[in-house]
């Protein structure tokens, strides 16, 4: 009984760890991508033309494959 209470414990410590970590990452990640994208240049248009590609043909992609 003893040690199955123990080894409860210790999976739930496990899986609040890696709930953590995961998040950690998630947010990590998500700041290393906003950084990028505050350091492209000319995005405001970028962005422009592809929000238009988007809703003039919304079925077809943005960029046709050559």
């Amino acid at each position: 009984m003893r040690e199955r209470k123990v080894t409860d414990t210790l999976v739930e410590l496990l899986i609040a760890t890696v709930h953590r970590i995961k998040a950690r990452a998630d947010g990590k990640v998500t700041k290393e991508l906003i950084n990028a994208f505050k350091r492209v240049t000319g995005k405001e248009n970028i962005l422009f033309k592809v929000a238009d590609a988007a809703l003039g043909n919304p079925d077809d992609p943005v960029r046709a494959d050559e």
